[in-house]
């Protein structure tokens, strides 16, 4: 389930690549005379080939395609944005798929630095923070994505310990604490769209809204393998959250 935050924050990075957009013509004109950009869409290109041979979801065609029309010269930052966000919509238990998605996404990554570097300062222009780089957009679509699987997977521990009262009140802390990560998540969306700074308050009530769900999940001790399961399953996409919500802070800036 994917809740009003996160449509808010959605709708931030697609702003940020509508504005990114008009520096991409520019990088695309550039491109056969940008060595690094060049270099970089084709280590791009070998990434995504190489993940093609681990998985066959729809989305890394889509990445395949955008990273075509980035070596054709059509829009290369636009192309992209595309390609990471195909990238990152991928979501498997497969550890060999999800290296080769980092692995993807961090070759991209590298080469939106180099499509920014080859516009010439283009992009400086714009509201750097308001906009961010790919790196910044994929770890804001991740916390996002994210906090989502983990209100879907406590969703799924409350409707399981229907008949264990403590795991059910620690589901319910879980719901609140998300709850109140994705309200701050709205704020600073709403901020960052408007061009004001990001509240600290805002900042904070994310953070520890986090640090509140962990902290109930950590409790619940269950004999029911479907509670545990989905406490697990609750555990392992918080973690993601975190880690990508602390990618938020190294790379928005």
């Amino acid at each position: 389930m994917v809740h009003f935050a996160s449509f808010k924050l959605f709708a931030l990075v697609s702003a940020a690549c509508v504005l990114q957009a008009s520096a991409g013509s520019l990088v695309s004109r550039q491109a056969a005379d940008c060595p690094e950009l060049a270099l970089g869409i084709e280590h791009s290109v070998d990434a995504v080939k190489d993940l093609a041979s681990v998985s066959n979801d729809p989305a890394v065609a889509k990445a395949q395609s955008a990273l075509q029309s980035a070596q054709e010269g059509s829009n290369a930052n636009q192309a992209l944005l595309n390609a990471g966000q195909a990238l990152d919509s991928i979501e498997t238990d497969d550890a060999n798929v999800d290296d080769a998605v980092q692995d993807a996404l961090d070759e991209v990554a590298t080469a939106q630095q180099a499509a920014e570097k080859c516009s010439n300062g283009t992009q400086k222009k714009l509201s750097k923070r308001q906009i961010g780089n790919l790196q910044c957009n994929i770890a804001r679509l991740q916390t996002v994505r994210n906090l989502g699987a983990t209100a879907d997977n406590v969703d799924a521990i409350a409707a399981a310990a229907g008949s264990d009262p403590e795991a059910a009140s620690a589901a319910q802390s879980a719901q609140t604490a998300l709850s109140s990560s994705q309200d701050g998540i709205g704020q600073i969306a709403q901020a960052i769209i408007t061009g004001q700074q990001a509240p600290a308050a805002a900042r904070d009530q994310v953070g520890q809204g986090f640090a509140d769900a962990k902290s109930a999940l950590d409790s619940i001790s269950s004999t029911d393998p479907n509670v545990m399961s989905s406490v697990s399953a609750a555990q392992a996409s918080l973690d993601k959250a975190i880690s990508a919500g602390q990618d938020v802070v190294s790379n928005c800036k």
